[in-house]
């Protein structure tokens, strides 16, 4: 992009406008940004939540293929088996929420 050195060669109209006016502009363009930015950091948030809980998936299903097949330590089977004698990795790790 050229640098603009004098910005009412590009935008004569500026010139009409108060400095009240120009203001308003300003602010709400930078709303506009603000606006623009947090949407930006919802959707990484989102993302990253999806792939953290892809994995948080992935190792429970592995847990709970390795406790099929008796590949489990006592202790391990221990800590993720519930009072009432059931199997439940998945009350230990809970999915994220974006």
């Amino acid at each position: 992009m050229a640098d603009i050195t004098d910005v009412t060669k590009l935008r004569p109209d500026l010139k009409e406008l108060s400095d009240k006016e120009l203001e308003r502009r300003m602010a709400e363009f930078q709303m506009e940004v603000d606006r623009r930015q947090a949407e930006k950091d919802r959707e990484a948030k989102a993302a990253e939540a999806g792939i953290k809980n892809a994995v948080i998936e992935n190792y429970l299903n592995s847990l709970r293929e390795m406790q099929t097949w008796g590949m489990l330590p006592a202790e391990v089977v221990q800590f993720y088996t519930s009072t009432a004698g059931t199997f439940v990795p998945h009350l230990r790790h809970k999915r994220i929420k974006a």
